[in-house]
């Protein structure tokens, strides 16, 4: 049976849950970066601590992604 799953994730399959856990893997430290650059640069401006704090829920999210789909399997 095929998972419902599928045809939302075809691209990431085509291309190999490798890849995908690479792509998440690299993420984390640009997006670390970027929120500490903005966090650096935060103290006067509040659009900045704004953009600081998205820059390091995406590097979390993208940690939680790259672990939750280190056990995943190669094909649905």
């Amino acid at each position: 049976m095929e998972s419902p799953y599928y045809p939302i994730f075809k691209p990431r399959w085509r291309f190999g849950i490798t890849a995908a856990r690479q792509a998440a893997f690299v993420q984390v430290p640009l997006y670390v970066s970027l929120g500490v650059f903005c966090l650096l640069g935060a103290f006067h401006s509040k659009h900045a601590q704004l953009f600081a704090y998205l820059f390091l829920a995406f590097a979390l999210l993208s940690a939680i992604i790259f672990f939750v789909d280190w056990g995943s399997v190669d094909e649905p």
